[in-house]
Protein backbone atom coordinates (compact mmCIF):
# COMPACT_ATOMS: atom_id res chain seq x y z
CA UNK A 1 0.00 0.00 0.00
CA UNK A 2 1.21 3.48 -0.85
CA UNK A 3 0.27 6.66 1.01
CA UNK A 4 -0.38 9.38 -1.54
CA UNK A 5 -1.21 13.06 -1.79
CA UNK A 6 -2.79 12.72 -5.22
CA UNK A 7 -3.29 9.97 -7.79
CA UNK A 8 -1.88 9.90 -11.31
CA UNK A 9 -4.22 7.05 -12.32
CA UNK A 10 -8.01 6.55 -12.14
CA UNK A 11 -9.27 5.21 -8.82
CA UNK A 12 -12.17 3.80 -6.86
CA UNK A 13 -12.38 5.96 -3.72
CA UNK A 14 -14.04 5.35 -0.40
CA UNK A 15 -14.06 8.33 1.91
CA UNK A 16 -14.99 8.83 5.55
CA UNK A 17 -13.62 9.38 9.03
CA UNK A 18 -11.83 6.04 9.18
CA UNK A 19 -10.87 6.77 12.79
CA UNK A 20 -10.76 3.03 13.30
CA UNK A 21 -11.64 -0.09 11.37
CA UNK A 22 -14.88 -1.77 12.33
CA UNK A 23 -17.15 -4.11 10.36
CA UNK A 24 -18.95 -1.14 8.78
CA UNK A 25 -15.67 0.27 7.46
CA UNK A 26 -14.72 -3.17 6.17
CA UNK A 27 -17.91 -3.27 4.08
CA UNK A 28 -16.85 -0.02 2.41
CA UNK A 29 -13.34 -1.27 1.79
CA UNK A 30 -14.52 -4.62 0.42
CA UNK A 31 -16.84 -2.86 -2.05
CA UNK A 32 -14.04 -0.49 -3.07
CA UNK A 33 -11.60 -3.36 -3.71
CA UNK A 34 -14.27 -5.31 -5.62
CA UNK A 35 -14.97 -2.39 -7.97
CA UNK A 36 -11.25 -1.70 -8.43
CA UNK A 37 -10.62 -5.30 -9.44
CA UNK A 38 -13.69 -5.41 -11.71
CA UNK A 39 -12.75 -2.27 -13.63
CA UNK A 40 -8.96 -2.54 -13.48
CA UNK A 41 -8.53 0.54 -11.27
CA UNK A 42 -6.65 1.35 -8.07
CA UNK A 43 -8.44 1.24 -4.70
CA UNK A 44 -8.06 4.31 -2.50
CA UNK A 45 -9.14 4.80 1.11
CA UNK A 46 -9.37 8.47 2.04
CA UNK A 47 -9.57 9.48 5.69
CA UNK A 48 -8.90 12.57 7.77
CA UNK A 49 -6.06 13.50 10.12
CA UNK A 50 -8.60 14.00 12.91
CA UNK A 51 -12.13 12.83 13.60
CA UNK A 52 -14.51 15.35 12.02
CA UNK A 53 -16.54 15.46 15.24
CA UNK A 54 -13.52 15.85 17.51
CA UNK A 55 -13.81 12.33 18.95
CA UNK A 56 -10.79 10.28 20.00
CA UNK A 57 -9.35 7.67 17.66
CA UNK A 58 -9.98 3.94 17.92
CA UNK A 59 -6.73 3.17 16.10
CA UNK A 60 -3.61 5.32 15.76
CA UNK A 61 -2.46 6.58 12.36
CA UNK A 62 0.36 4.06 12.26
CA UNK A 63 -2.04 1.23 13.11
CA UNK A 64 -4.37 2.34 10.32
CA UNK A 65 -1.53 2.21 7.81
CA UNK A 66 -0.55 -1.29 8.93
CA UNK A 67 -4.11 -2.62 8.86
CA UNK A 68 -4.96 -1.12 5.46
CA UNK A 69 -1.81 -2.69 4.09
CA UNK A 70 -2.97 -6.04 5.47
CA UNK A 71 -6.30 -5.50 3.69
CA UNK A 72 -4.38 -4.99 0.41
CA UNK A 73 -5.65 -1.49 -0.31
CA UNK A 74 -3.64 0.13 -3.11
CA UNK A 75 -3.60 3.73 -1.88
CA UNK A 76 -4.29 5.60 1.34
CA UNK A 77 -4.72 9.37 1.60
CA UNK A 78 -5.17 11.58 4.65
CA UNK A 79 -6.82 14.99 4.36
CA UNK A 80 -6.53 17.79 6.90
CA UNK A 81 -10.19 18.26 7.75
CA UNK A 82 -9.89 21.60 9.54
CA UNK A 83 -7.39 23.25 7.16
CA UNK A 84 -8.48 21.77 3.84
CA UNK A 85 -12.02 20.42 3.92
CA UNK A 86 -14.28 21.95 6.56
CA UNK A 87 -15.25 25.13 4.69
CA UNK A 88 -15.47 23.74 1.15
CA UNK A 89 -18.78 23.63 -0.66
CA UNK A 90 -19.95 20.26 -1.95
CA UNK A 91 -18.99 21.22 -5.50
CA UNK A 92 -15.51 22.40 -4.45
CA UNK A 93 -14.83 19.18 -2.57
CA UNK A 94 -15.93 17.01 -5.48
CA UNK A 95 -14.05 19.03 -8.10
CA UNK A 96 -10.82 19.68 -6.18
CA UNK A 97 -10.43 16.37 -4.38
CA UNK A 98 -12.47 13.50 -5.82
CA UNK A 99 -11.92 14.52 -9.44
CA UNK A 100 -8.69 16.52 -9.76
CA UNK A 101 -6.65 15.04 -6.93
CA UNK A 102 -7.88 11.43 -6.85
CA UNK A 103 -9.24 10.91 -10.40
CA UNK A 104 -12.23 9.08 -8.97
CA UNK A 105 -14.23 6.96 -11.41
CA UNK A 106 -16.29 5.35 -8.66
CA UNK A 107 -16.98 6.60 -5.12
CA UNK A 108 -18.06 4.30 -2.30
CA UNK A 109 -19.68 5.85 0.79
CA UNK A 110 -21.96 4.87 3.64
CA UNK A 111 -25.64 5.62 3.16
CA UNK A 112 -25.44 8.28 5.91
CA UNK A 113 -22.48 10.10 4.29
CA UNK A 114 -22.43 13.89 4.72
CA UNK A 115 -20.02 16.38 3.18
CA UNK A 116 -19.60 20.02 2.28
CA UNK A 117 -19.60 23.08 4.52
CA UNK A 118 -21.80 22.52 7.59
CA UNK A 119 -22.53 19.00 6.24
CA UNK A 120 -24.83 20.49 3.61
CA UNK A 121 -24.53 17.54 1.22
CA UNK A 122 -25.70 13.94 1.50
CA UNK A 123 -25.56 10.83 -0.69
CA UNK A 124 -28.16 12.22 -3.11
CA UNK A 125 -26.08 15.39 -3.48
CA UNK A 126 -23.01 13.27 -4.25
CA UNK A 127 -24.91 11.16 -6.80
CA UNK A 128 -26.09 14.31 -8.58
CA UNK A 129 -22.57 15.76 -8.63
CA UNK A 130 -21.25 12.40 -9.85
CA UNK A 131 -23.46 12.68 -12.93
CA UNK A 132 -22.17 16.21 -13.51
CA UNK A 133 -18.48 15.42 -12.99
CA UNK A 134 -18.43 11.92 -14.48
CA UNK A 135 -18.17 9.39 -11.67
CA UNK A 136 -20.55 6.79 -10.25
CA UNK A 137 -21.54 6.64 -6.58
CA UNK A 138 -22.13 3.38 -4.71
CA UNK A 139 -23.93 3.92 -1.38
CA UNK A 140 -23.35 1.05 1.07
CA UNK A 141 -26.00 0.08 3.61
CA UNK A 142 -25.03 0.62 7.22
CA UNK A 143 -23.92 -2.44 9.19
CA UNK A 144 -26.40 -3.28 11.94
CA UNK A 145 -26.10 -5.32 15.12
CA UNK A 146 -29.73 -6.18 15.78
CA UNK A 147 -31.43 -2.79 15.76
CA UNK A 148 -28.19 -0.95 16.57
CA UNK A 149 -26.35 0.74 13.70
CA UNK A 150 -22.67 -0.08 14.00
CA UNK A 151 -20.54 3.05 14.16
CA UNK A 152 -17.36 4.31 15.78
CA UNK A 153 -19.57 6.29 18.17
CA UNK A 154 -21.32 3.11 19.31
CA UNK A 155 -17.99 1.32 19.78
CA UNK A 156 -16.67 4.24 21.83
CA UNK A 157 -19.74 3.96 24.05
CA UNK A 158 -19.00 0.27 24.61
CA UNK A 159 -15.37 1.05 25.43
CA UNK A 160 -16.32 3.93 27.74
CA UNK A 161 -18.44 1.45 29.70
CA UNK A 162 -15.69 -1.15 29.93
CA UNK A 163 -17.31 -3.51 27.39
CA UNK A 164 -13.95 -4.25 25.76
CA UNK A 165 -14.73 -7.83 24.76
CA UNK A 166 -17.92 -6.79 22.97
CA UNK A 167 -16.28 -3.83 21.21
CA UNK A 168 -13.42 -6.03 19.99
CA UNK A 169 -15.91 -8.32 18.24
CA UNK A 170 -16.81 -5.46 15.91
CA UNK A 171 -13.28 -4.15 15.31
CA UNK A 172 -10.84 -5.40 12.67
CA UNK A 173 -8.26 -5.93 15.43
CA UNK A 174 -8.46 -5.70 19.23
CA UNK A 175 -8.15 -2.29 20.84
CA UNK A 176 -4.46 -1.85 21.56
CA UNK A 177 -1.60 0.45 22.40
CA UNK A 178 1.74 0.29 20.62
CA UNK A 179 4.69 1.96 22.27
CA UNK A 180 8.19 1.78 23.63
CA UNK A 181 8.64 0.41 27.14
CA UNK A 182 9.98 3.00 29.57
CA UNK A 183 11.05 2.79 33.20
CA UNK A 184 7.93 4.65 34.35
CA UNK A 185 6.93 4.12 37.98
CA UNK A 186 7.39 0.30 37.83
CA UNK A 187 4.80 0.09 40.58
CA UNK A 188 4.14 -3.62 40.17
CA UNK A 189 7.78 -4.73 39.95
CA UNK A 190 8.58 -4.93 43.67
CA UNK A 191 5.24 -6.58 44.43
CA UNK A 192 5.46 -9.16 41.64
CA UNK A 193 9.24 -9.53 41.96
CA UNK A 194 9.51 -9.29 38.18
CA UNK A 195 9.83 -6.33 35.77
CA UNK A 196 6.65 -4.71 34.46
CA UNK A 197 6.29 -2.77 31.23
CA UNK A 198 5.22 0.88 31.22
CA UNK A 199 3.88 2.16 27.88
CA UNK A 200 2.43 5.65 27.50
CA UNK A 201 -1.15 6.07 26.33
CA UNK A 202 -1.34 8.19 23.15
CA UNK A 203 -2.95 11.59 23.71
CA UNK A 204 -5.84 10.79 21.35
CA UNK A 205 -6.37 7.24 22.64
CA UNK A 206 -10.05 6.43 23.09
CA UNK A 207 -11.28 6.66 26.69
CA UNK A 208 -11.51 3.38 28.59
CA UNK A 209 -12.25 3.07 32.33
CA UNK A 210 -9.26 3.19 34.65
CA UNK A 211 -8.67 -0.21 36.14
CA UNK A 212 -7.27 -3.67 35.51
CA UNK A 213 -7.51 -5.51 32.20
CA UNK A 214 -6.84 -8.99 30.93
CA UNK A 215 -4.55 -8.31 27.98
CA UNK A 216 -2.37 -9.85 25.33
CA UNK A 217 1.10 -8.44 24.74
CA UNK A 218 2.91 -8.89 21.44
CA UNK A 219 6.71 -8.85 21.71
CA UNK A 220 8.83 -9.50 18.62
CA UNK A 221 5.77 -11.02 16.89
CA UNK A 222 5.20 -13.47 19.77
CA UNK A 223 1.96 -13.26 21.79
CA UNK A 224 1.93 -13.54 25.58
CA UNK A 225 -0.91 -13.47 28.07
CA UNK A 226 -0.67 -10.44 30.32
CA UNK A 227 -2.44 -8.21 32.82
CA UNK A 228 -2.52 -4.42 32.42
CA UNK A 229 -3.35 -1.62 34.80
CA UNK A 230 -4.52 1.70 33.35
CA UNK A 231 -4.94 4.68 35.64
CA UNK A 232 -3.54 6.81 38.45
CA UNK A 233 -2.44 4.03 40.82
CA UNK A 234 -4.30 5.55 43.82
CA UNK A 235 -2.53 3.35 46.38
CA UNK A 236 0.72 5.11 45.36
CA UNK A 237 -1.04 8.50 44.98
CA UNK A 238 0.40 9.24 41.54
CA UNK A 239 -0.77 12.44 39.84
CA UNK A 240 -0.51 11.29 36.23
CA UNK A 241 -2.04 8.21 34.57
CA UNK A 242 0.17 5.16 34.13
CA UNK A 243 -0.15 2.06 31.96
CA UNK A 244 1.66 -0.90 33.43
CA UNK A 245 1.69 -4.46 32.12
CA UNK A 246 2.88 -7.70 33.66
CA UNK A 247 3.68 -10.18 30.88
CA UNK A 248 3.25 -13.82 31.86
CA UNK A 249 6.09 -16.25 31.11
CA UNK A 250 8.41 -13.60 29.65
CA UNK A 251 11.85 -13.30 31.21
CA UNK A 252 13.78 -10.98 28.89
CA UNK A 253 14.55 -7.27 29.14
CA UNK A 254 11.68 -5.11 27.82
CA UNK A 255 13.12 -1.65 28.45
CA UNK A 256 13.45 0.30 25.21
CA UNK A 257 11.58 -2.38 23.28
CA UNK A 258 8.52 -1.60 21.14
CA UNK A 259 5.55 -3.76 22.16
CA UNK A 260 1.81 -3.94 21.50
CA UNK A 261 -0.65 -4.30 24.36
CA UNK A 262 -4.09 -5.58 23.31
CA UNK A 263 -6.98 -5.02 25.74
CA UNK A 264 -9.16 -8.14 25.88
CA UNK A 265 -11.40 -7.87 28.94
CA UNK A 266 -12.10 -5.39 31.74
CA UNK A 267 -11.61 -7.07 35.12
CA UNK A 268 -12.22 -4.42 37.76
CA UNK A 269 -12.18 -0.70 38.45
CA UNK A 270 -9.16 1.04 39.91
CA UNK A 271 -9.35 1.46 43.66
CA UNK A 272 -7.16 2.47 46.59
CA UNK A 273 -5.94 -0.26 48.94
CA UNK A 274 -5.24 0.14 52.64
CA UNK A 275 -1.74 -1.31 52.33
CA UNK A 276 0.76 -2.63 49.81
CA UNK A 277 0.12 -6.13 51.18
CA UNK A 278 -3.59 -5.81 50.38
CA UNK A 279 -2.70 -4.56 46.89
CA UNK A 280 -0.33 -7.49 46.39
CA UNK A 281 -3.02 -10.01 47.34
CA UNK A 282 -5.47 -8.40 44.91
CA UNK A 283 -2.90 -8.41 42.10
CA UNK A 284 -2.28 -12.12 42.72
CA UNK A 285 -6.03 -12.76 42.49
CA UNK A 286 -6.23 -10.74 39.27
CA UNK A 287 -3.35 -12.74 37.77
CA UNK A 288 -5.04 -16.03 38.69
CA UNK A 289 -8.23 -14.86 36.94
CA UNK A 290 -6.29 -13.89 33.80
CA UNK A 291 -4.48 -17.20 33.62
CA UNK A 292 -7.83 -19.00 33.51
CA UNK A 293 -9.19 -16.85 30.67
Amino acid sequence: MKQIHCSTVPTVVTIGNFDGLHQGHLKLIDKTKHLAKKYGLKSLVCGFNANTKGARLLFSKSQMKTYLQELQVDYYATLDFYKEIKNLSCEEFVSNYLCKRFQAQYVVVGENFRFGKEQSGDVNTLIALGKEFGFTVYPVKMKQIGKQILSSTYIRQLLNNGKIKQANRYLYKELSVIGTVTKGYSLGSPLLQTPTANVALPKQFVHIPFGVYYSKTIIDKTEYKSITNVGYAPTYQKATPVTETYVFDFHGNLYGKKIQICFLQFLRKERKFSSLEALKKQIEKDIDVCKLL
